[in-house]
């Protein structure tokens, strides 16, 4: 789960219908996962899950309803999150602002990051900071997100290092199948924590 830049410029833009009709290119361009918490739409139920987001809000900017400069691929819980929430004024490329930063005109892992012990997502400046907030980009289902794919990388190095030594009976082997098997069981932990925690109630998506 990166964030990455959206780059509207290299982007195949349709040139017929309306926004509705075009997320399957918004898809294609953001890498099929949403632009605001990096999400994949396969780790969240398919496209179907997904919404057409326009980054400045339709109710605020009329004139960009169809400026496909204006539209990203967000999962539905993000876009719901965020709304017509546009404090910005004109700006959206500063980082020092507290409001939304155009992800075609920067990438998000720019000024966000994550924790590598919390699974957290994090910010020293105000754009990230207000983002992180307003997103609740620290949800619990987030965070079980970020985790299991930590996971899943660390057991795909483990998996080459456990081969490359096979056939080595010496310490350096036990090491590195002593660190697998630690690596087995993290997995094992988030797969059943994974198991326990609903994907989204009711409260889960509303503003208090």
């Amino acid at each position: 789960m990166e964030w990455r830049r959206i780059p509207k410029e290299a982007s195949n833009r349709p040139t017929t219908g309306s926004y509705r009709d075009w997320k399957p290119h918004l898809a294609e361009e953001a890498k099929h996962q949403c632009v605001y918490c990096a999400i994949h739409d396969a780790s969240f139920g398919g496209i179907r899950n997904f919404h057409v987001e326009h980054f400045r809000p339709r109710s605020k900017f009329v004139d960009l309803t169809d400026d496909y400069a204006n539209l990203f691929f967000a999962c539905a819980i993000c876009n719901t999150f965020k709304g017509n929430d546009w404090p910005n004024g004109s700006k959206d490329n500063d980082i020092s602002l507290a409001g939304y930063v155009n992800p075609s005109r920067r990438c998000y892992g720019d000024f966000l990051s994550v924790d590598r012990e919390s699974h957290m997502a994090k910010s020293i400046v105000s754009a990230g900071i207000y983002m992180i907030e307003k997103l609740y980009l620290n949800r619990p289902q987030l965070i079980l997100e970020r985790r299991a794919a930590a996971v899943r990388a660390r057991l795909d190095e483990h998996c080459d290092a456990e081969k490359s030594f096979r056939d080595v009976d010496d310490p350096v082997r036990s090491g590195v199948v002593n660190r697998f098997r630690s690596c087995l069981i993290d997995a094992l932990r988030a797969y059943k924590d994974g198991a326990m925690l609903p994907r989204y109630s009711a409260a889960d998506v509303t503003r208090p």
